[in-house]
C-alpha cells in the first residue's frame, strides 16, 4: 500500500505576488500588478485606484489581515 502526497501548485499565502488577488480587511479585492524593490503595487478592482504595500505586509500581526482570493504565478 502506498501513500501519495498531495502537491499544491499554489504558493503559501504569506506575501503579495504578481497576479494574486487579495481582499483587504474591508472586503475590497486588489490585484497585484507588480512587485518592485520590496513594494507590492496593486489595483483596487472596484475603483481602479492604486495601492502600495510592503511585499510581505499581509497584515497578519495587525489584526487587519488581507486574504488571498486567487493565486497568480508562483514567480514574482
Amino acid at each position: 500500500m502506498t501513500t501519495e502526497s498531495i502537491e499544491t501548485t499554489e504558493p503559501d499565502a504569506d506575501c503579495f505576488r504578481v497576479g494574486d488577488v487579495w481582499e483587504n480587511s474591508r472586503g475590497t479585492p486588489h490585484r497585484v500588478v507588480r512587485v518592485d524593490k520590496g513594494i507590492a503595487h496593486m489595483v483596487n478592482e472596484k475603483t481602479g485606484r492604486t495601492a502600495n504595500r510592503a511585499w510581505d505586509d499581509i497584515g497578519a500581526h495587525s489584526g487587519r489581515c488581507w486574504v488571498r482570493i486567487t493565486s497568480g504565478s508562483a514567480r514574482s
